[in-house]
């Protein structure tokens, strides 16, 4: 479910040759011409990132500092959800994705504590929104909450929220 949602979610990237036109699932993009940047889906991203035809750009990349950094302001706010944008772990991905298919162990390194660290904080997200979610299944979809959660979590939540408020009404 949160995977074929991920696919389509669009991604920046720096394209380093020309490209008359790219198309997937129905998708196109182009012409990009070398150095320009166009959003892409996710999933085509992956693949010119694969071929070594894109690079992320620096801006849209996430680092172990930044992450890190999120981590503690999450642990810090203990039942409030702070907002780090839709895209955040979008941006993770493909910074892992773009770390990952580099093939220097600087890179490889980097990319392997970046996704050890968003994971982490993807972890800690999770438990607040089960926590709120089971204590009051409908606040989650208001729309102060559904600002400050990514795209991922959002789809979470509008997919459980129903389910976990009809458990707990047919339990009390």
């Amino acid at each position: 479910m949160i995977d074929a949602y991920i696919a389509w979610l669009q991604v920046p990237a720096v394209f380093l040759r020309d490209v008359d036109e790219l198309a997937v699932g129905g998708y196109r993009v182009g012409p990009v011409r070398k150095g320009e940047v166009a959003r892409v889906p996710y999933i085509l991203y992956q693949k010119l990132v694969r071929s070594g035809a894109v690079l992320l750009p620096e801006d849209y990349m996430v680092t172990y500092d930044d992450v890190t950094s999120r981590i503690w302001l999450e642990e810090k706010a203990h039942n409030e959800l702070k907002a780090h944008g839709k895209d955040y772990f979008m941006r993770v991905r493909a910074t892992v994705g773009f770390l990952l298919s580099r093939n220097d162990a600087e890179s490889l390194r980097a990319g392997k504590l970046v996704l050890q660290r968003g994971r982490e904080l993807a972890n800690i997200r999770l438990r607040k929104i089960f926590s709120i979610m089971v204590l009051t299944p409908t606040a989650l979809l208001s729309q102060e909450i559904v600002e400050r959660l990514t795209y991922e979590e959002e789809v979470i939540v509008r997919a459980m929220s129903p389910r976990v408020k009809e458990l707990v009404d047919s339990i009390i």
